[in-house]
């Protein structure tokens, strides 16, 4: 289902959102990733933007950069060919 995943906060309206970024393995389906993220985490842990990337970026140590992860939010638009981020209305 997911291979890695990394979180970090992204902005909104009542200061900040969990936002995943997630490496699917085959067979990924959001709708089971959502429904998991229910049962599993608790509303204010489950992420409100789930962004599927081919990989995340890592250090030299293997550690996530997570400032790139912001600065690609930030940015814009991860990458064009991809629809837009299930973005979920309620927690």
């Amino acid at each position: 289902m997911v291979r890695q995943a990394a979180v970090i906060g992204e902005r909104d309206e009542y200061g900040q959102a969990v936002a995943a970024f997630i490496v699917a393995a085959s067979g990924f389906d959001r709708n089971e990733f959502d429904a998991w993220s229910r049962q599993e985490l608790a509303g204010f842990q489950r992420p409100r933007t789930v962004y599927q990337v081919d990989e995340l970026p890592m250090t030299a140590t293997g550690k996530v950069k997570r400032n790139e992860l912001a600065e690609r939010i930030v940015a814009g638009p991860l990458d064009p060919s991809r629809p837009t981020p299930h973005r979920k209305n309620s927690l």
